[in-house]
């Protein structure tokens, strides 16, 4: 009898996984370039991070990164790594900690004041890592080039797994406005960023936020119930 009920069981599980597999997705979502450093209430309901703070300023970041407590929004966000290319560490710079009323500079997290810094790469590019406590989220940076004369470019990719697309989501010339670039990432494995130089300068990252979707918009019944089960939830 113990067989008999046994491959049932194995069977599920074996269903469950492929299910769990073919839903590992990162599709890219777009950009937006009116909302600038007025995040709060549009991104971020489910973590957020202000880059960077003082201690980091004008040197190495450590990894993972460990943001300030006024400038960290935990939520759903399990760890995060950033590094430049080559795997050389990426550091912190401060434009102004104090910029008024600009609306480029992001709010803190708890809206206290706006703060124009960014992360950026000693080797012009930018790589992030990303464990996320979903199997169903928004992720959104926003990139800001404060100091420049519309002489910084990129190109952004947004990933799962080791190798980096052929194409990548956007390219982006001239960024002083500020731009939100978004994914709807589905699946357990960790998100991946990379903002690949093409201009004269390197390329910079002010923030990052994290929507949970798992109640927005489903993806496959069977995979978002699993997840919450996973998470808790």
């Amino acid at each position: 009898m113990k067989g008999k009920h046994f491959l049932p069981i194995f069977l599920w599980l074996i269903l469950l996984s492929f299910v769990l597999s073919a839903n590992a997705e990162v599709k890219y979502l777009g950009a937006d370039w009116k909302t600038q450093g007025d995040w709060i209430g549009k991104y971020g309901k489910g973590g957020a991070i202000i880059f960077c703070n003082k201690e980091f300023h004008n040197t190495d970041l450590p990894v993972p990164y460990e943001p300030s407590e006024n400038m960290f929004k935990k939520g759903l966000i399990e760890e995060i790594s950033i590094t430049s290319s080559g795997n050389s560490k990426a550091y912190g710079w401060i434009f102004n900690a104090n910029p008024g009323d600009d609306k480029r500079a992001p709010w803190l997290v708890d809206k206290s004041a706006r703060y124009a810094a960014c992360i950026s790469g000693r080797a012009a590019d930018v790589a992030m890592t990303l464990k996320i406590n979903s199997t169903h989220y928004k992720v959104t940076i926003y990139c800001v080039d404060y100091d420049t004369a519309d002489t910084r470019g990129h190109r952004v990719y947004g990933y799962q797994g080791e190798k980096l697309p052929d194409k990548p989501d956007e390219e982006t010339v001239k960024y002083r406005e500020g731009v939100h670039y978004s994914w709807e990432v589905t699946g357990d494995e960790v998100f991946r960023y990379f903002a690949k130089n093409t201009l004269q300068f390197n390329t910079v990252s002010s923030g990052l936020f994290i929507d949970d979707m798992q109640d927005v918009k489903q993806a496959g019944k069977l995979s978002t119930t699993w997840g919450r089960i996973k998470n808790g939830r």
